[in-house]
């Protein structure tokens, strides 16, 4: 019997999916009455550069020695789990490494969930001190969690015991789908953060192209903006002629995704993203491309088209393929899959099992 989790890793805001996840999480476990300790780990709450993630700064330094400090607080009570949400970067691993060897020392049963794919590679580029320390930190967890089988897979040479491997796919709020209303236009949906590493630039020449051969589209974009790049986005946005809608939730978004026939994400990096779940909950046809656990939850001419990374006009004719049959067929089987394997509540369900039960298929 489980005496309770100290939960430490991000929360909106910013929004993106490990922060989303967590919030369900935290909510769901205080929901049932568990006994929890939930202490955030992200610094900023506005969206930080991709070149800027990882870095070591000295504010930063003094925020991860306050989680320390509050951590040192909560594992002096009874409770037994420990679940951390650690970054992907080898940095962003180790600000982690005190609060695991503090929970081996203190007899605590440590989870790590990696909401990403780019651990093992990370690991693989450094030095052999750090390689061995972070196997030996994750030999001393009493579970990791992957997104998805792939990501497990490629993560098992850092597993010296490879049983306490587990993968959970992600989940999404179910919703009602209803049939699209027909549009000469085909409605094309970007919603992510608008970075160069979610391919941001591709689909604006992507769109670029194709209505410079006469396509009828309508297009909308929606996430919050990278900073480094914020003037040059919101210039191309305009000479696309694409309505933006700034960071949304709620029913603002869902509205989107309804409304949307297709949804754009051809990202260079990636987890197990939420929006395509999003995307199929709300019955659209998906163009993304197959980078890191993407194939998890993926596959092409099931639930669209994979179009090739960093390339716009393989994105262009991906779009282009979209015929009201193949359309139709898309839309219908990411609906029916979203309801079948990717809600909130079969993630949550597989959470909890993973968190408190000894055994696990």
């Amino acid at each position: 019997m489980c005496n309770g989790v100290i939960f430490i890793g991000p929360l909106p805001e910013p929004i993106h999916g490990m922060s989303l996840l967590n919030q369900y999480l935290v909510s769901e476990l205080k929901g049932e009455n568990f006994s929890l300790d939930v202490i955030r780990s992200n610094f900023e709450s506005v969206l930080k550069d991709k070149d800027q993630q990882g870095k070591l700064k000295l504010k930063e330094i003094l925020f991860s020695l306050k989680i320390l400090l509050d951590f040192i607080k909560s594992i002096q009570s009874k409770k037994d789990v420990v679940y951390i949400t650690p970054g992907q970067s080898v940095l962003g691993f180790l600000k982690f490494s005190p609060i695991i060897l503090l929970s081996y020392l203190f007899k605590k049963k440590v989870i790590l969930h990696l909401h990403g794919s780019k651990l093992a590679e990370n690991v693989a580029a450094t030095n052999y001190f750090t390689k061995q320390l972070i196997i030996n930190l994750l030999t001393l967890s009493w579970r990791v969690i992957f997104l998805g089988p792939s990501i497990q897979d490629k993560h098992l040479l850092l597993l010296k015991d490879r049983s306490k491997g587990a993968y959970c796919f992600n989940g999404v709020p179910i919703k009602n789908f209803a049939a699209k209303k027909k549009s000469k236009k085909l409605k094309i949906l970007f919603l992510s953060n608008l970075m160069k590493d979610k391919g941001v630039f591709d689909f604006f020449e992507a769109v670029s192209i194709l209505k410079g051969n006469g396509h009828q589209l309508e297009v909308n974009m929606a996430g919050a903006i990278e900073a480094s790049h914020f003037n040059k986005i919101n210039n191309l946005i305009a000479s696309c002629e694409i309505k933006y809608h700034g960071v949304v939730s709620g029913d603002y978004k869902d509205k989107l995704f309804s409304e949307a026939d297709v949804f754009c994400l051809p990202s260079y990096d990636e987890g197990q993203p939420l929006s395509i779940l999003e995307a199929y909950m709300s019955g659209c046809a998906v163009i993304t491309t197959n980078v890191g656990g993407i194939s998890d939850i993926f596959k092409c001419g099931v639930n669209g088209y994979f179009c090739d990374v960093s390339t716009p006009k393989s994105i262009a004719s991906c779009i282009e393929k979209m015929t009201p049959t193949t359309l139709l067929t898309f839309q219908n089987n990411n609906y029916a899959q979203a309801i079948d394997k990717y809600t909130l509540d079969c993630f949550l369900k597989r959470m909890k099992t993973l968190l408190f039960e000894e055994s696990f298929k």
